[in-house]
């Protein structure tokens, strides 16, 4: 990991810790481990990190689209699968208000990691 990398990681990481709060307060009584939720945010922002700054240097590199679309399957799969564990361990238990605002939130901090990704792609040289 780079400098970038590992900066970023942990400012990932700074807001994983922050999100937990709302989580453990409020999913547990639908059956949600908090402590599980946190442990696989955590768990996979390196790999989240690392497959969305491989994804710009590999579309910046004009590289084949092979590597591209496999750093982007794992920056999307280290993305979601925290928000998965949510649906696993609670969603049969989620009044539909909370289904629908953890999905706006997965859109929300998606939209930003591609609006952040679009970015950079088109500020590289």
């Amino acid at each position: 990991m780079n400098k970038i990398e590992k900066g970023a990681t942990v400012l990932v990481i700074l807001f994983v810790v922050v999100r937990f709060v709302p989580v453990a307060s409020t999913l547990g009584q639908y059956g949600v481990n908090a402590w599980i939720f946190l442990t696989l945010d955590i768990a996979t922002t390196p790999p989240y990190v690392k497959g969305m700054s491989m994804l710009v240097r590999n579309i910046n590199g004009k590289s084949p689209i092979a590597p591209s679309v496999g750093w982007g399957s794992v920056a999307a799969v280290s993305f979601l699968a925290p928000y998965l564990y949510l649906y696993w361990a609670g969603g049969k238990e989620f009044p539909i208000a909370v289904s629908i605002g953890i999905g706006i939130i997965i859109l929300l901090l998606g939209t930003i990691s591609v609006v952040k990704f679009l970015r950079e792609v088109k500020k590289a040289p």
